[in-house]
């Protein structure tokens, strides 16, 4: 995995709000995922499986505010879907984001 994808998946984990790793006395790197298993952002699937990166779509897809604008998603993050084509889709999230962050 190349360190764009892995500094793309820290990026993701820390959107959905994944807790660091708590077993370590210094941060090691790792996020420790709902299910109690810990993974390193280079250990991390968003980039290559559904199941990962659809959590992702549903909390881009519920996430609306005063600045919130429909086209971003519509036309953006969630619009890529249709295409079934999880690069275009994992993409789509980090530029939304991306987005996000700055707001």
């Amino acid at each position: 995995m190349d360190s764009k994808t892995i500094e793309q998946n820290k990026l993701i984990a820390e959107f959905m709000d994944i807790p660091k790793c708590d077993r370590c006395e210094e941060y090691c790197g790792r996020y420790k995922f709902g299910t109690g298993i810990y993974f390193e952002p280079s250990e991390m699937e968003y980039h290559a499986l559904w199941n990962w990166l659809m959590p992702v779509l549903a909390k881009i897809n519920a996430y609306q505010n005063d600045t919130w604008q429909r086209d971003i998603i519509v036309n953006g993050t969630i619009a890529t879907l249709i295409t079934l084509d999880i690069e275009k889709c994992y993409s789509a999230v980090i530029n939304f984001i991306n987005w996000y962050n700055k707001q």
